[in-house]
């Protein structure tokens, strides 16, 4: 997130540019002389922000990470290894606040075959080496071929059925990955994982605009009470005049939840 509070708040450009485009929209650029204090509205705009990490696809994307072994090292050395109720030995460490879910964990320097491709990249290798006459050509290069093909379905088919996987549990609330294995046996991990985007990204964002303008306008709401407001020239405006639209907040909610479902079912005879 680009908003940051430490001993006291600190706002780039982007934050600052999407605090006033939302100031602008809620007094008319000015022309209402009642607006929401700025730390309400950063206060709305993490709030909206964490709804729509939780219900909106925009707001995550697939991204792979590689969590190296002595990396883990370092962090059990400083945190300590746990053990659980059944004497296997696990451990944790915490992954940063914007991976939302792990999906899976794989150890990707594990010691492995890899004949197939190595046996398709002596090809060129050969023609390029040996001597006149004696290349791999012809029938000789298709049965080379078909046997680095074969050699990559044993591979994999061995990968799939006597291969270890590598159990984990991933808490999103406090961000703490449990590798359930042993750390001796552990290699490097790589983790495929659902980040939340960079929060700039939700600010060009129709939708998320429209939540927040909308959130702005129920706590102007609260603020002004049900008092009138007069303006220069006689003119009174009361609060359900200047916040209107205060539905729009429970349209915006109904439209991500029904983007995050399986969709439409359409059966035929």
């Amino acid at each position: 997130m680009a908003i940051i509070v430490n001993s006291e708040l600190q706002l780039v450009q982007a934050d600052r540019e999407f605090i006033n485009s939302v100031s602008d929209q809620i007094t008319v650029f000015g022309q209402i002389p009642y607006n929401v204090p700025e730390k309400l509205i950063i206060s709305i705009i993490k709030q909206s922000a964490r709804y729509f990490y939780r219900h909106y696809w925009k707001a995550t994307q697939k991204t792979f990470y590689l969590l190296r072994k002595a990396d883990i090292l370092d962090f059990t050395n400083n945190n300590g290894i746990t053990q659980n109720g059944s004497g296997l030995s696990d451990f944790t460490v915490t992954l940063p606040s914007y991976v939302n879910v792990v999906w899976e964990c794989h150890e990707c320097d594990a010691v492995s075959m890899p004949t197939s491709q190595e046996l398709l990249g002596n090809i060129q290798l050969l023609q390029m080496t040996a001597p006149y006459g004696n290349t791999i050509a012809g029938i000789n290069n298709a049965l080379y071929i078909e046997e680095a093909v074969c050699r990559m379905i044993e591979n994999q088919a061995y990968d799939s059925i006597l291969g270890t996987s590598v159990p984990f549990n991933y808490n999103n609330l406090a961000h703490k990955l449990n590798i359930h294995k042993t750390l001796s046996s552990v290699n490097s991990l790589m983790l495929e994982c659902l980040v939340n985007v960079d929060l700039q990204l939700l600010y060009i964002d129709d939708l998320y605009n429209r939540h927040v303008v909308g959130r702005c306008k129920q706590e102007l709401k609260r603020i002004l009470g049900g008092h009138t407001i007069e303006l220069p020239g006689g003119v009174t405006l009361n609060a359900d005049e200047i916040c209107n639209n205060l539905e729009d907040v429970q349209n915006v909610e109904d439209i991500l939840k029904n983007s995050g479902g399986i969709g439409d079912i359409i059966m035929q005879r």
